[in-house]
């Protein structure tokens, strides 16, 4: 497994927290969810933000993540996303490691490289003087004991469908009811274009939107008609044909899908 996320969203998610401190030593909510209370938790905290986020860090030591920076280390190189200091500029939500002892041990959430060179960071377990055991998340300006960073790979955005739907059956309604009607064959292209589209959102049709009132259309209005019958609504327009009665239920249908009924 990679090391995935929404990196808008991981950044937001980490600088909400800047200013939380432990209480007492290595106590804090990250180690309560994480489960290892009371233990160093600058990779617990990095745990938590993504799992915040929406995309949990690789299962390493737990379901919920990982609390041991050299682990990350590992499990980075392994998956090729493992860039050392020299090699990389690191984007937003990318994870940047740090040692000051003799193996990698503190870690922290990359939000932006300043013009001068050093890395924005907000990192948990530290303080304003950069300690990797500083008792709190904050904000830092970074440049030394960097030995790398670990190259986030941004998730797809979750497309609404529905939302897209609602929101074009809206589009659609205005359109259409100021098509005129009777709407046939030897209708003017445009409103039969709006027709097809109407169509297309209320019943699924799949109609190429030409503007030609051919038969694909013309069966697609009939059979709308004809399902509108048999839920026992008015409709005395010819079959195939959008009357008033046709356009009236097509006007409907696209209002109750635009208000999510």
């Amino acid at each position: 497994m990679t090391f995935q996320g929404d990196l808008s969203k991981v950044v937001n998610i980490a600088r909400s927290q800047i200013g939380v401190v432990e209480k007492p030593v290595n106590k804090t909510m990250y180690g309560e969810w994480f489960g290892w209370n009371g233990v160093a938790w600058c990779a617990i905290f990095v745990s938590w933000v993504f799992d915040k986020a929406g995309n949990r860090i690789p299962p390493l030591q737990t379901s919920k993540g990982c609390a041991y920076v050299p682990t990350f280390v590992q499990h980075a190189k392994a998956t090729g996303q493992w860039r050392p200091r020299g090699t990389y500029t690191p984007k937003a939500g990318d994870l940047i490691i740090f040692q000051f002892t003799n193996r990698p041990d503190h870690i922290g959430i990359v939000q932006s490289v300043l013009p001068d060179g050093r890395i924005l960071t907000v990192e948990g377990n530290t303080n304003a003087a950069g300690s990797r055991t500083g008792g709190m998340v904050a904000q830092l300006h970074r440049r030394s004991g960097i030995i790398g960073f670990v190259d986030v790979r941004p998730t797809a955005p979750v497309i609404d469908w529905a939302a897209i739907r609602r929101w074009n059956a809206g589009v659609v309604l205005s359109k259409l009811q100021g098509v005129r009607t009777p709407l046939d064959s030897k209708g003017w292209s445009e409103d039969i274009k709006i027709l097809q589209q109407a169509l297309n959102i209320v019943q699924n049709a799949g109609l190429t939107v030409d503007g030609i009132y051919g038969p694909s259309t013309f069966l697609n209005v009939a059979g709308f008609q004809n399902n509108c019958k048999k839920l026992g609504l008015k409709m005395s327009d010819p079959v195939g044909i959008m009357g008033d009665s046709t356009k009236w239920w097509l006007c409907t249908n696209l209002q109750n899908i635009r208000d999510g009924r």
